[in-house]
């Protein structure tokens, strides 16, 4: 298994709409930590949203900015010093590209957050059209989602060190405090 300095960056995997973004800032806040969410950091590249940004670019473009974020978090620091203590919410897909997945298990310790599909589809459902992956799928979103996760699933649970459902929490601060309280149960921060 891959050792890295400590403190450990912390990396949050999963599907769209199950926290990554609000959780991962959640969880830095709670840690004294900054917070990196690689979507917003393509985005400022880009300066254009997501579905812009695949309407323009397609998603080669996107994916290849998505692993070219990870490549530079990889080079932070040095093997001296202990790079920054980030909280990292990646995208969705990030874990798919084969090349990612080396970056993104030398980044940090790998938290995978999930919920079931009629969570995901309550979380994303008003905002289809900002979902590139799920716009042209507004006739049965339900469907997309569960193909999609069927894909996903087994790669992000070959990465996690940890698996958190978010559905039962009521809010991103409460789903934070319990990964913090994991995490500490098991002397990872």
């Amino acid at each position: 298994m891959h050792t890295s300095p400590s403190p450990r960056n912390l990396v949050l995997i999963g599907f769209m709409g199950t926290g990554k973004s609000a959780i991962g800032r959640a969880i830095a806040r709670g840690l004294s930590v900054r917070h990196l969410d690689t979507d917003c950091e393509i985005e400022r590249r880009f300066q254009m949203d997501i579905p812009r940004i695949f309407a323009e670019h397609g998603e080669a473009a996107f994916r290849s900015a998505e692993q070219d974020v990870l490549r530079r978090l990889t080079q932070r620091g040095s093997p001296a010093a202990a790079p920054p203590r980030l909280v990292i919410s990646t995208g969705g897909g990030t874990p798919m590209r084969e090349e990612n997945v080396e970056l993104l298990r030398e980044i940090g310790q790998i938290v995978w957050l999930s919920a079931p599909i009629a969570t995901v589809l309550q979380r994303v459902g008003r905002n289809l059209k900002q979902r590139p992956l799920l716009a042209g799928h507004q006739d049965n979103p339900q469907q997309r989602i569960r193909q999609l996760m069927a894909e996903r699933e087994p790669r992000y649970a070959s990465l996690a060190e940890l698996r958190v459902d978010t559905s039962p929490f009521a809010s991103p601060k409460d789903a934070a405090a319990h990964i913090i309280s994991l995490l500490q149960q098991n002397e990872d921060i």
